[in-house]
């Protein structure tokens, strides 16, 4: 078995075998990053293959700094923002910069709930893939990989306010989806 430092420097090496290493060793939890932010399989599979191919051409910039598994996650996060957002050029009508009223804040009590409704990761998956992908981006960025609203604007080339508007309307679709969700389960 070979140990992530060595599938690194095999990588720099551009040796085929420590690649198919790498992507033996990661696909499983990149694609599962990549289908948390692309709707559609097949477009997050292209996410994951382009993703792959910037990871092995930006290997050699791996300072061996933190998390490897982190860094990878952040190039596919990335890239599957800027597929998201590529998809989001062809609207013509946009409602990010409308102001989010007062009693629409986010609050602890929605999160929780929302969080805590008793799905599957994989439920909460599936439903994610129901909502507006700019959406689904934010809450994902903000709720599974921790990010602030600055942060979440800085990466996404959003101001903070936007973020905070796209988080309230994730949660919005989502409870849609819970409700839907809960009315198909077999009442007791």
């Amino acid at each position: 078995m070979y140990t992530e430092s060595e599938i690194i420097k095999g990588c720099r090496n551009n040796s085929a075998s420590a690649q198919q290493l790498l992507y033996t060793r990661y696909a499983p939890v990149l694609k599962s990053v990549c289908m948390r932010y692309v709707k559609d399989r097949d477009e997050a599979k292209d996410v994951l293959h382009d993703s792959f191919l910037k990871i092995f051409n930006l290997i050699g910039k791996f300072k061996g700094e933190g998390s490897f598994e982190g860094w990878l996650k952040r190039i596919v996060i990335n890239m599957a923002l800027d597929h998201v957002k590529k998809k989001q050029q062809t609207k013509f009508v946009s409602t990010d910069n409308w102001d989010v009223a007062e009693n629409e804040k986010d609050t602890e009590t929605d999160s929780d709930i929302l969080l805590n409704a008793g799905f599957s990761a994989a439920d909460l998956l599936q439903m994610l893939h129901h909502i507006q992908e700019d959406y689904a981006a934010v809450f994902n960025l903000f709720y599974i990989d921790k990010m602030s609203h600055k942060e979440i604007a800085a990466l996404v080339g959003i101001d903070e306010a936007t973020s905070r508007t796209r988080l309230f309307r994730a949660k919005v679709q989502l409870k849609k989806e819970l409700e839907k969700q809960l009315t198909k389960l077999p009442k007791n």
